[in-house]
């Protein structure tokens, strides 16, 4: 009998801990690597607070990591005021470095040098030193290499895995400011692309 007061205690006091607002704080469209727009709702944790860099147009990069973490997944966000590009590592990864800058085309696979055609008059491109395949070839990041954008990105196109290094191209309805921050646990290396 005592177990059970203690259990009906320990309910009732979880109970209380809960929020009485159901309402999310804000709406998120999410598109994956494989191209599915997903709608999905978030709430904000008050627990943790992050100051993030302003927008801006000057490159931004991060030194090299070793051993290369290995790409798992790619999501491309519309939130308010920007659109957010995420760009996952294995579970086990460190963040690798990287390079973003704004660039101008024409963009060419990695590897093969065939020309790829990316959506938009503006772009940003994403430098990853990192793999999509393991050592052993198996292939790491199973996704769309052309990823629906939202709004300012027009889309995200993916130009290669080649010796060590991910290239990426965002593609923007004009010249955007962008910021970049990284994020653990799992490793990410997360690009937000400012919108109207």
């Amino acid at each position: 009998m005592k177990r059970l007061l203690v259990a009906v205690a320990l309910l009732a006091a979880l109970a209380a801990c809960g929020s009485d607002d159901d309402t999310p704080d804000e709406r998120v469209t999410t598109t994956t690597g494989g191209a599915t727009p997903v709608q999905t709702t978030s709430t904000t944790a008050a627990a943790t607070t992050t100051t993030l860099k302003a927008f801006g147009n000057t490159a931004v990069s991060s030194p090299d990591t070793s051993p290369p973490a290995l790409l798992t997944d790619v999501q491309v966000g519309a939130h308010d005021g920007f659109e957010r590009i995420v760009f996952r590592f294995g579970k086990f990864d460190t963040v690798p470095g990287y390079t973003v800058a704004h660039a101008s085309g024409p963009f060419t696979q990695d590897g093969s040098g065939q020309p790829v055609a990316v959506a938009g008059s503006g772009h940003i491109a994403v430098r990853l030193n990192a793999a999509a395949h393991s050592e052993a070839g198996q292939t790491t990041y199973t996704g769309s290499k052309r990823i629906q954008g939202h709004g300012s990105v027009t889309e995200v196109v993916m130009l290669g895995d080649f010796e060590g290094v991910v290239s990426w191209v965002i593609g923007t309805t004009n010249e955007k400011p962008f910021r970049v921050f990284t994020l653990e646990d799992p490793a990410r290396v997360v690009v937000e692309v400012q919108s109207p």
